[in-house]
C-alpha cells in the first residue's frame, strides 16, 4: 500500500475487492467445475484403468473405490467442504468459537 490513508472503497481498493472475487470463484467454483469435468470425460477410461488416463487425472481417484458413480466426484466434494470451512472461519471470526464449531460440524455432516 503506497499510502496508509488509502480510501476505503476507492479507486486503489476497489482494483484489490476485485481481484480478490475473481480469485474467490476460480478457486471455489472454477476448480471444482474443472476437476468434474476431466472425470466425467475420463469415466470410462477410469473404469477402464486405461494407463495413460490413470497418469492424467488418477490422482484424484487414488485410493477410492470405483463401484459406483458417486465416488468419482468425491473429491470435488471435500474440495467444496475445505473450502466452506475456511469461509467459516474467515467470515465468522468475530463470531464465538462455539459458533464456528457448530457451523463447520454442519458443513461436516
Amino acid at each position: 500500500i503506497p499510502d496508509l490513508e488509502t480510501q476505503f472503497f476507492g479507486d486503489y481498493h476497489l482494483k484489490w475487492i476485485a481481484l480478490g472475487i475473481i480469485s474467490g470463484l476460480v478457486w471455489v467454483i472454477g476448480i471444482p467445475a474443472v476437476i468434474a469435468f476431466l472425470l466425467t470425460s475420463y469415466s470410462k477410461d477410469l473404469k477402464a484403468n486405461k494407463k495413460e488416463c490413470l497418469e492424467k487425472v488418477g490422482f484424484f481417484v487414488y485410493g477410492l473405490k470405483r463401484d459406483n458413480k458417486i465416488t468419482e466426484f468425491w473429491e470435488i466434494i471435500v474440495v467444496i467442504r475445505r473450502v466452506l470451512c475456511v469461509a467459516v472461519a474467515a467470515l465468522f471470526s468475530n463470531y464465538p468459537p462455539m459458533f464456528q464449531v457448530l457451523l463447520i460440524l454442519i458443513i461436516m455432516a
